[in-house]
């Protein structure tokens, strides 16, 4: 009986460690898996930053042109006010309005 008590004894041991060994195993898989989908949501997110940043940059630029071709045209009407007369403001209008079939073709 003492034999066969100590067989079951080292038998739950055994059935014991194997456990374990296999918790481990297990648990480094996890580790593993959750290191591996950790790097993946960081690359998302690094993406995602870029691309709203670019957003950001372009949409900068934009205005910047925008504030830049509304300058030069304020620019443009003050000079056309200041410096043309009557008779030059009449042709420049006229030779404007003629233009506009071609351009509109």
């Amino acid at each position: 009986m003492l034999a066969e008590y100590q067989r079951k004894q080292r038998d739950a041991l055994k059935e014991a460690e194997q456990i374990i060994a296999h918790a481990r195993t297990e648990a480094e898989r996890a580790a593993q898996q959750a290191q591996r989908d950790l790097e993946a949501a960081v690359e998302r997110r690094q993406r995602l930053a870029i691309e709203k940043i670019a957003l950001a940059e372009s949409k900068a630029a934009a205005e910047v042109r925008n504030v830049a071709v509304d300058v030069a045209i304020a620019a443009v009407r003050q000079m056309l006010a200041e410096d043309l007369d009557a008779t030059r403001r009449s042709k420049l209008i006229d030779d404007a309005i003629a233009a506009l079939p071609p351009r509109l073709n």
